[in-house]
């Protein structure tokens, strides 16, 4: 019994000694890693950022960037130039073309209500509600903003009352902005 009981007492010593020896190599291991990785540790408790002044190499990058935007933009300034001084001979060429669509154009009780955006640009201006039966034409402006996505007219409500005659209309709208104009195609709507 004696026997087995300082053979128990060896294995036990064994086991420990041969976890101390397994830490020390995976602390050994992590130092070697650390120190041919050259992790800078004074950085990582910035959240990996380097807050230091940039480098010769850095300037000299974001110089470079600078004088490429630079030149990007003298030259964006000479087109502009160059178009400006052919929109004076047409004023078409100076406007991009924007899509206008009416979404809804409706008698509600004794009002009129219509609806537009713009569908493919991004810019305040002027939206007008062109309304037109047989000779008769009359127009109602409001303002085009801007949201997240698109631009949209202002919603028209005009009373019933605005309409000389009943029947069917017709209803165009345009949009007007420094850099775009643009049309919808005409859509009917009939007043009671």
């Amino acid at each position: 019994m004696k026997y087995s009981k300082n053979n128990a007492q060896n294995n036990n010593k064994k086991n420990v000694l041969a976890i101390i020896i397994v830490l020390i190599l995976i602390g050994l291991g992590v130092y070697a890693y650390i120190s041919i990785r050259g992790i800078d540790t004074e950085h990582q408790e910035n959240g990996g950022i380097n807050y230091d002044p940039p480098s010769e190499e850095e300037r000299q990058a974001g110089d470079k960037q600078k004088a490429r935007i630079s030149e990007d933009n003298d030259s964006k300034a000479q087109n502009n130039e160059d178009s400006s001084s052919a929109a004076n001979n047409s004023e078409s060429k100076d406007k991009q073309p924007a899509s206008v669509i009416i979404v809804d154009a409706n008698q509600y009780n004794d009002v009129v209500e219509a609806r537009a955006f713009i569908s493919d640009y991004f810019q305040k201006g002027t939206c007008t509600f062109t309304f037109t039966q047989n000779e008769l034409v009359f127009t109602k402006e409001t303002e085009a903003y801007t949201d997240a996505r698109t631009t949209n007219c202002r919603n028209l409500s005009t009373p019933v009352s605005d309409f000389p005659n009943a029947g069917e209309w017709r209803l165009v709208v345009t949009y007007e902005s420094d850099n775009a104009k643009g049309k919808s195609d005409s859509r009917a709507l009939t007043i009671k």
